[in-house]
């Protein structure tokens, strides 16, 4: 029997939605504030700032992402340490 399917394994649900609102706000915030600063500092191809902040967004979203998929598998990891008696 898997663990998705044994009653006896918890399961971690945690809701999507308001991590991704909160992920793209913090994202839309980043590129206002590097755009404002590119804007300021004179630089005079605006395609950069656009470039900078959203090459570091796919990159932190796929990480970000990833990282979640895990988070069940390494739900149960501390309760193997402390059994392992470490």
């Amino acid at each position: 029997m898997s663990a998705a399917t044994d009653p006896a394994t918890p399961t971690l649900r945690v809701p999507m939605t308001g991590f991704v609102v909160a992920w793209a706000v913090f994202w839309l915030l980043m590129l206002l504030m590097e755009l404002q600063d590119a804007q300021r500092s004179g630089v005079g191809q605006a395609w950069r700032p656009w470039l900078w902040m959203l090459s570091s967004c796919a990159v932190a979203t796929v990480l970000a992402w990833l990282h979640w998929r895990q988070v069940p598998r390494l739900d149960g990891a501390h309760r193997n340490f402390k059994r392992s008696g470490l």
